[in-house]
């Protein structure tokens, strides 16, 4: 007998050999199958928001949001919680800290101490239409270091800017002169509540779903507002004039988690940080002209009358802001070590920048 291997264990050895290697390719691109799906399986982030959807302050992040679900072919998914349904509007800033939302409207008057530099967005009498100020926020936030320093440290970074206004006055008589004012309690937040203060005005704070409640309970008398607010919150039920007493325009902002952006894709990062200046096109579009048109028709149904103010009222609050609201702002932040000059000066001078690039047609 000869010493070889016979024929049929040769056959069977050829035939694990090949199974074994048709197993092993298998698996390789099975494996490569899975980690190809996994990592084009969206990103689901949890957006919390404090007031509801038929406000176009959301409303018009809804827009954004859903454009960047497009940008990203379905990458990024959002799952949107409206009227404080995952946390209250005062606990944003925490859950965005702590991981339990990805991303929040935080309006920064709401937490002077925390977010200091921010509420240079708040400061009164900077009375323009929405788009060129909340791009401005945005160009400040990127121009001085100190300003996007103090939100990352506490676990947020600005996603995009939003906010309200021109904001004018709300109330239950009609007010045309300064005088009007005075005596009165009105629901105001931030430096635009110093003004009111020195105005004669008794400064109440809330958060927007508490503004209907206080005015048919005649714990506030009138409040500063746009047409948004009294839209979203039918306000207009219960403050039936509208007086075009300038008071200012509100920035505040989008924001994300820091943990939520260290985790995403850099393309990703490229995408949003590249889409702000048409984002902010978006919403300020959708806020200042598609909102406030629909809330100047049922404002007009429901029998508000539009007060104009008399004349040099609109001069004199400037003035009054100035002297009340952006100066001891100024001096307050120096004297915490903040560079409040700096930041002030360089956001009126973004304002004055954009203001010339603002292509929404308001008429």
């Amino acid at each position: 007998m000869g010493t070889g291997t016979p024929k049929r264990e040769l056959n069977m050895i050829a035939f694990f050999k090949t199974a074994g290697r048709t197993a092993v390719i298998s698996l390789t691109v099975i494996g490569a199958l899975c980690v190809s799906a996994f990592a084009q399986a969206p990103i689901k982030l949890k957006v919390a928001y404090w007031g509801p959807k038929t406000t176009h302050y959301f409303a018009g992040v809804d827009l954004v949001l859903e454009e960047l679900e497009r940008r990203t072919n379905g990458r990024l998914s959002f799952e949107r919680y409206y009227s404080g349904s995952l946390v209250g509007p005062r606990e944003i800033p925490d859950a965005l800290e702590n991981g339990i939302a990805d991303i929040g409207t935080v309006l920064s008057a709401y937490y002077p101490a925390r977010f200091p530099l921010a509420n240079v967005g708040s400061l009164a009498g900077l009375n323009y239409h929405l788009w060129p100020v909340i791009m401005a926020y945005y160009q400040t936030y990127r121009d001085v270091p100190e300003f996007k320093d103090q939100l990352e440290k506490r676990g947020i970074r600005m996603m995009m800017p939003m906010g309200y206004g021109p904001y004018y006055v709300w109330s239950k008589k009609p007010i045309e002169t300064i005088e009007d004012l005075k005596g009165l309690k009105f629901r105001s937040v931030g430096d635009q509540a110093k003004l009111l203060a020195e105005l004669g005005v008794t400064p109440v704070g809330m958060t927007p779903p508490e503004i209907y409640d206080a005015l048919s309970k005649g714990t506030i008398d009138g409040l500063l507002g746009d047409w948004d607010i009294a839209h979203g919150y039918k306000l207009y039920d219960v403050a039936k004039f509208h007086s075009l007493l300038p008071v200012g325009t509100s920035a505040a902002l989008l924001a994300m988690s820091t943990r939520t952006w260290n985790k995403l894709p850099a393309d990703i990062q490229k995408i949003l940080e590249d889409f702000v200046p048409e984002a902010t096109r978006i919403f300020a579009k959708d806020y200042e002209i598609t909102g406030f048109d629909e809330a100047k028709t049922a404002a007009s149904a429901a029998g508000v009358k539009v007060v104009p103010v008399k004349a040099g009222v609109s001069e004199k609050m400037l003035e009054v802001a100035s002297r009340v609201s952006w100066e001891p702002w100024v001096k307050d932040m120096e004297s915490k070590g903040f560079p409040g000059r700096k930041v002030l000066d360089t956001y009126i001078a973004n304002i004055k920048k954009f203001v010339p690039q603002d292509t929404i047609k308001y008429d």
